[in-house]
């Protein structure tokens, strides 16, 4: 808040600046002008109106899941496993033109740090946006509509033997809506 004092034959007067941005911005509607004369005093309406908004809000409503169901070994890197993470977002009212601003933030992988790590040393998960790779820390902007293409493909490290076992991993997303 920001005062000033201004001193005149009466002694100080202390005001507000919003008050006087108001009473500033309300001159031009005073239906009558206001002349005091010294020890006249006088009452102003002052009109002040504004609008409620509610903030807008995107909320991604679902976990994004992603199964690979059974995947064969040896055709990791001469076969594309690639599958569609599917989103859901619900958004307010004032937000459904917007954007989401993502980071994906998980384990680099321990032979490419594109990738993201999974609990198996030597298989990664390289992910894409519209078909643009996203990094470890890495961003990307998603579509209040659904529409943006996220996609996870599977990559084996050369020259490493897999054991046959359910694989998983973990990517989390940091949002920011514009």
């Amino acid at each position: 808040m920001i005062k000033f004092t201004h001193s005149d034959n009466k002694g100080p007067v202390t005001a507000t600046l919003f008050g006087i941005l108001l009473f500033c911005v309300s001159l031009p509607a005073m239906s009558t002008p206001m002349a005091l004369k010294k020890g006249e005093s006088a009452n102003m309406n002052i009109h002040i109106t504004g609008t409620l908004i509610v903030k807008e809000t995107c909320d991604i409503i679902d976990p994004i899941n992603v199964e690979f169901n059974d995947v064969y070994i040896e055709e990791i890197n001469n076969k594309t496993y690639k599958e569609k993470a599917n989103y859901k977002v619900r958004c307010s009212a004032g937000a459904k033109d917007k954007t989401i601003n993502v980071r994906f933030n998980g384990l680099a992988s321990n032979y490419d740090p594109s990738q993201f790590s999974t609990n198996i040393k030597g298989l990664s998960l390289k992910l894409f946006s519209d078909d643009k790779q996203i990094k470890p820390g890495g961003s990307s902007t998603l579509y209040t509509d659904n529409s943006s293409n996220l996609t996870i493909e599977l990559s084996k490290q050369d020259g490493v033997t897999l054991p046959e076992k359910e694989f998983s991993a973990q990517i989390i997303l940091i949002t920011k809506l514009d």
